[in-house]
């Protein structure tokens, strides 16, 4: 269940907690106190069952969750996993930018309440917590982008990188993480060759930006909040010049691919427009409505597109908020084999019993350890599928993938052979929740290292 499917439910999680603090330090978060001192008369924010919430300086609002969430961090695991994608990736000519983005309380300290220190929030040591999580990305060898750095550079140049009742960057911050980013390009020595395209964005009329964040504070003020609103935004090539496609089939160097979170990829803030202007290169956006930044990255690896024209960077904004590691190791191990592609064993398949399903054959090739296993459904689009793995004792252990509603059915499924039995599998049921096309194949992926 979501936050949002909470509506009229008492807080729980971390809500609960953060009213349990205020009450243990005397702190008053709703009723007419609270009121008293917001600028736009709002109460109850803290105790939302939808979003709760703190109201700070200049009309800035921060989400107990995540903004007030301390040790937002990545495990030695994940920033081992990280590096060896960008491993996988360079290996096949592509270069992995990782922009792990701060929450808005991260970037923004001097605009927080002091409600915030009371809900146990400290400022320096949740900074400091992304910034050495960011140091080593960067000791694994992994190109990461300081994007709390520029934004709070943006914030100090007496600008405002977030909307004020929203978590999103307005169009400064989304300058100031192009700027960034295309710095980061610039530190590597194959960029000063690439062919370079002169941008510029031309702006449009100015229009509302819809959000949600805003809609659920504004039902707890009396007084209207900051509007969202924005230019719609054009870039395009300067006059003489013309940008190549991604991916026409021979393409050349110097293209950028930007994916990840669907809220800092969309359209209307314009920083695949902004990031083509600071950069000179090429830049297509691959991105799903609703994603934090996974299921955008595993499409695009797994897509024929990519496969058959690899571009030259490849940027993947991530809110260091969301955990990689919640569902585990997989998501990033089929991110690293499908980064690899090194699927050269057909495994011998036929129809299994279980219908839309097919067995493969797990013992004629060595298949265990640090394999992963490609199902391509000959054309089939399917949004779920379940791998029911069989061990020589016949006991069965199942992984399932779904796909979130907002993404398109796909042909290919990876999921990695781990945590199964120290001897490994027999054979490996694959169900879809579509019919497989007549010619189904499912093949072992080794993944070196």
């Amino acid at each position: 269940m979501t936050l949002n499917e909470q509506n009229g439910k008492r807080p729980g999680g971390l809500a609960a907690l953060t009213l349990a603090v205020a009450g243990f330090f005397g702190v008053a978060v709703g009723g007419s106190a609270a009121e008293a001192q917001s600028a736009y008369g709002c109460s109850g924010l803290l105790e939302s069952s939808v979003i709760p919430s703190v109201e700070g300086a200049e009309g800035q609002f921060f989400a107990v969750d995540p903004d007030l969430r301390m040790h937002l961090s990545y495990a030695d695991r994940t920033v081992a996993q990280i590096a060896t994608l960008s491993d996988r990736l360079a290996a096949g000519g592509t270069r992995l930018i990782h922009v792990p983005m701060p929450t808005k309380a991260q970037v923004l300290t001097d605009h927080l309440p002091p409600l915030a220190r009371h809900l146990g929030y400290d400022a320096a040591l949740s900074t400091s917590v992304y910034d050495e999580s960011r140091l080593r990305l960067e000791a694994a060898g992994v190109r990461s982008v300081d994007a709390r750095r520029a934004l709070r550079a943006a914030a100090l140049a007496g600008v405002a990188p977030y909307f004020g009742p929203d978590r999103r960057l307005d169009i400064p911050g989304v300058r100031a993480l192009a700027a960034a980013i295309a710095a980061q390009m610039q530190d590597d020595p194959d960029y000063e060759a690439m062919p370079k395209t002169a941008y510029r964005t031309v702006p449009g009329a100015v229009g509302p930006l819809p959000s949600r964040m805003a809609r659920q504070l504004q039902d707890h003020c009396s007084a209207a909040l900051p509007g969202l609103e924005l230019p719609g935004f054009d870039t395009v090539p300067a006059i003489g010049q013309q940008a190549q496609p991604l991916f026409p089939g021979a393409v050349p160097p110097g293209r950028i691919v930007l994916t990840g979170a669907d809220a800092a990829l969309d359209p209307a803030l314009n920083l695949a427009g902004f990031l083509a202007e600071a950069s000179g290169l090429n830049v297509e956006t691959h991105r799903v409505a609703g994603d934090t930044g996974l299921a955008a990255l595993t499409d695009l690896l797994l897509s024929d597109g990519f496969a058959r024209s690899r571009p030259a960077y490849l940027v993947w904004v991530h809110p260091m908020a969301d955990s990689l590691a919640r569902f585990g190791d997989a998501p990033m191990q089929r991110l690293a084999a499908a980064a690899a592609m090194d699927c050269q064993t057909a495994l011998p398949v036929l129809p299994s019993e279980t219908p839309n399903g097919w067995r493969a054959d797990l013992q004629t090739v060595a298949v265990q350890g640090a394999v992963t296993l490609l199902v391509d459904a000959d054309g089939a689009l399917a949004r779920k599928a379940r791998f029911d793995f069989t061990g020589a004792e016949g006991l069965v252990r199942s992984r399932s993938i779904h796909r979130l509603s907002t993404q398109d059915g796909t042909a290919r499924f990876m999921m990695p052979m781990v945590g199964l039995w120290p001897e490994g599998a027999i054979s490996v049921d694959v169900v879809l929740d579509v019919p497989f096309g007549p010619a189904p194949r499912i093949l072992a992926c080794r993944q070196a290292g």
